[in-house]
């Protein structure tokens, strides 16, 4: 893949890798295993995000949390199979964290599916 930019337009995805032309010409709505990020490492990226990381919520134990309950890949993570009640009950968070989650699970897997990152460490 590339080098490291700063998306000056969403602080959101900041130290992402940006793809080139090539690499997405064959993108499809699926995420390849390979471009989905572990749950444990995805949580542990927000905690280390200095964007996503400034209410003071502590990010990491959550993606234990729910790897325990089977759960391996953020494309799991999604409203069509996770409610915010559940979220919420699972991970003892309040509405406003959970939502906070789902945001930011929205917006990465939209970035992944696009091509115009890949998730640090992926490639």
């Amino acid at each position: 893949m590339t080098s490291w930019v700063q998306d000056d337009h969403n602080h959101d995805h900041a130290h992402l890798t940006h793809l080139t032309a090539s690499d997405t010409s064959h993108h499809s709505s699926r995420i390849p295993h390979a471009s989905n990020p572990s749950i444990t490492d995805w949580f542990t990226y927000l905690d280390r995000d200095a964007e996503r990381n400034q209410d003071g919520v502590t990010f990491t134990p959550f993606g234990h949390l729910l790897k325990e309950k089977g759960f391996t890949r953020l494309s799991q993570l999604s409203h069509k199979y996770v409610g915010l009640s559940d979220l919420e009950d699972w991970l003892g968070i309040q509405r406003g964290t959970a939502i906070t989650i789902f945001q930011y699970v929205d917006e990465d897997l939209e970035a992944i599916r696009s091509g115009e990152w890949v998730f640090p460490g992926h490639s």
